[in-house]
């Protein structure tokens, strides 16, 4: 028959090679996430003054849906940290564009993501880089990211940072009793 391998038990739902079809089925609609991110750019916040300001932030987010797509070639991880790293940066790039603009506070996206599709410790992970970004455009000053809306993104990170974890708990609790159950029944 087979053996019980305590570290495949001991590496968690997220670390085992068995569910990446599972992670990279939760992948997939978000990678059009930056298709439609880049039309949102171009139509809800168009600028008829400058209008080059309205396809930067369109442009960045088409190249990193093209080049999230092709790292999912490489799986699934390679392709949500290009998606979600590209779209951090794309963020912060329409935030500093459009001084005032409430873009900060669509962090919390990413990190509610990346614990989707990467587990939570990913999601507590992504928000150390989003709340970075946050403070990093405060640094600007009031024009760039009223304190309003920096103190809004922040908590909404965190908040949507701990949520992820807690909420998934019972998941991850459920797939490790599976998993241990299946591994028993295979070992005898």
């Amino acid at each position: 028959m087979g053996t019980v391998v305590l570290s495949e038990l001991a590496a968690g739902p997220y670390g085992r090679p068995d569910l990446e079809e599972f992670r990279a089925q939760a992948l997939r609609p978000l990678l059009w996430s930056p298709f439609g991110l880049a039309t949102l750019s171009i139509v809800g916040v168009y600028d008829v003054d400058r209008p080059e300001l309205s396809w930067l932030p369109a442009i960045l987010a088409a190249t990193v849906g093209l080049l999230a797509s092709r790292a999912a070639r490489y799986g699934v991880v390679p392709a949500a940290v290009a998606l979600l790293v590209g779209l951090g940066l794309t963020l912060a790039v329409a935030q500093f564009l459009y001084p005032g603009s409430p873009f900060a506070v669509l962090y919390v996206l990413l990190v509610v993501a990346s614990a989707a599709i990467l587990g939570p410790p990913a999601g507590l992970a992504a928000a150390v880089p989003a709340s970075v970004a946050i403070l990093g455009l405060r640094l600007f000053g009031d024009e760039a990211l009223p304190p309003l809306v920096a103190n809004t993104a922040l908590f909404a990170v965190g908040t949507a940072a701990g949520i992820s974890w807690l909420a998934t708990s019972p998941f991850r609790t459920a797939l490790d009793w599976l998993w241990s159950s299946y591994a028993q029944l295979v070992a005898m």
